[in-house]
């Protein structure tokens, strides 16, 4: 049997071709990923860098099993990077720390393009664009410390959690 693996232009379905002992091409779609989508909010990577001892570096310790698909966006990127990096000292970090840990999450995210902007939306006008990401994405999470500032996001079948509450939810 011979079997070819294209990528499609849809970056949450691979496309499976197979020619069977009859010649005969047979397309399936399958799910990359049956994980659950998520954004995570810049003040849960904030406080799991900054303790060992919280849910949110549970959630950041997790990211490796790939129990879940973290969903970025360029703004969001930029925006880790420039609290992390205004934070190195109080968080015990170095600048090629931060470098390091942003390159890690920008290799095993999945970038969201964002073609409609949602804003203004929600209380704080700084969490639109995570919003946003999930929007674009079609997260079924945002991961926060600030659920009352993401209540909107339920318009969107989006549900605001703290790090806490998104692992007893799954059970990680």
């Amino acid at each position: 049997m011979f079997e070819t693996i294209v990528q499609s232009m849809d970056w949450s379905f691979r496309k499976r071709a197979f020619v069977d002992n009859s010649s005969i091409l047979v397309l399936y779609l399958i799910p990359d990923s049956m994980n659950d989508k998520i954004v995570i909010d810049t003040n849960v990577i904030f406080s799991g860098l900054n303790s060992r001892n919280g849910k949110s570096f549970s959630l950041l310790s997790k990211i490796p099993e790939t129990l879940f698909d973290i969903q970025i966006s360029v703004p969001l990127i930029l925006e880790y990077e420039s609290i992390l990096l205004k934070h190195t000292e109080f968080l015990g970090l170095d600048t090629n720390d931060v470098k390091k840990f942003l390159d890690y999450i920008c290799h095993i995210g999945h970038e969201t393009r964002i073609y409609y902007l949602w804003r203004p939306i929600l209380k704080d006008p700084f969490d639109d664009h995570v919003l946003e990401v999930a929007v674009a994405s079609n997260s079924q999470f945002i991961i926060t410390h600030n659920i009352k500032d993401f209540e909107k996001a339920e318009d969107f079948n989006i549900s605001p959690m703290t790090p806490g509450q998104y692992l007893a939810f799954r059970r990680f």
